[in-house]
C-alpha cells in the first residue's frame, strides 16, 4: 500500500496515473483483466460516499501495470465538498483483493471561474 494524495482543481479535467504495480522481480504486472474501484469519503468508514470510480467508467487498467483515473470537469465543477479520503481496491481474476493506493483528496476551487471576464460554461464532455 502506498499513500498518494490527490489535488483536484475544480472545473478542470483531472487525470492521474499511479505508479505501476510490480511483481516480486520488480516487473510490471498486467492488470488489464483485474477490476478496480475507487471511493472517496469524508472520513474513512463514513457512510457518505462523495465519489466512486470503477474500471467500467473512469479507471483504466494497463498491461504495463499502470492504473489511470479521470474525474471530468463536468463532474468536479459541481462538487460541494473540499476534502476527503480515498482508497483504490484492486481485485485480480482469482478474486484476491488488494489496496495498492490510499490517500487524501483535496478539491481546490478555481479563482478565474467566478470572474466576469471568464466564460463559466465549461462545455465539458461528460458523456451526456
Amino acid at each position: 500500500m502506498k499513500k498518494v494524495d490527490l489535488c483536484v482543481l475544480q472545473g478542470e479535467d483531472f487525470e492521474y496515473k499511479f505508479d505501476a504495480i510490480l511483481d516480486s522481480n520488480l516487473d510490471p504486472v498486467d492488470i488489464s483483466t483485474y477490476s478496480a474501484n475507487l471511493q472517496i469519503r469524508r472520513r474513512p468508514k463514513s457512510n457518505d460516499k462523495l465519489l466512486e470510480l470503477t474500471d467500467q467508467d473512469l479507471i483504466s487498467l494497463g498491461t504495463d501495470g499502470v492504473i489511470s483515473i479521470e474525474i471530468p470537469c463536468g463532474a468536479n465543477q459541481h462538487f460541494d465538498w473540499h476534502s476527503g479520503f480515498y482508497d483504490l481496491r484492486l481485485t485480480d481474476p482469482s478474486s484476491v483483493v488488494s489496496f495498492p493506493f490510499i490517500g487524501n483528496v483535496a478539491i481546490v476551487p478555481t479563482v478565474t471561474a467566478n470572474s466576469t471576464d471568464f466564460n463559466n460554461d465549461f462545455s465539458c464532455d461528460f458523456g451526456a
